[in-house]
């Protein structure tokens, strides 16, 4: 059993020697916002389960980065199907036109492909002076 000192040490450098390629592997399949935390989650798992990561560390790491990788998208898609629901409720409470179904299929594709800040921007009315109900500019529009 290593010591504390000595899991410590070999932890810090399979840093050094592997956060790049784990950095360049989360940049190349998520989003730019997303990939710091998938850097560090991948490295949370490995200090975790530092006594199961082999000599030749870096297939390891980017298998857990490809997972960390997954998880995200998934908790993405499902934070995405939440936001469309709640507008359609918000829809509904509003008395507000329902888009067809083939074009909520179309408006839900483009919007899964913006970034978080695009998406809220297009679609928060608070945000725009179009959209807000409460706002003098929109009013008159």
């Amino acid at each position: 059993m290593p010591s504390d000192e000595q899991t410590r040490e070999r932890f810090e450098a399979l840093f050094r020697e592997h956060h790049g390629a784990v950095r360049r592997f989360a940049r190349r399949r998520a989003p730019a916002a997303s990939v710091d935390d998938i850097v560090s989650e991948t490295f949370l798992v490995a200090w975790r389960r530092i006594d199961f990561v082999p000599d030749e560390p870096l297939a390891w790491l980017l298998g857990v980065a490809r997972n960390v990788v997954g998880t995200e998208r998934r908790g993405q898609a499902r934070r995405l199907r939440l936001w469309v629901k709640a507008q359609d409720r918000y829809n509904e409470a509003h008395g507000q036109i329902e888009a067809s179904e083939s074009g909520d299929t179309r408006i839900l594709s483009a919007l899964s492909r913006l970034s978080e800040r695009d998406r809220e921007a297009l679609t928060d009315p608070s945000s725009s002076p179009f959209l807000s109900r409460t706002s003098s500019k929109g009013a008159a529009l």
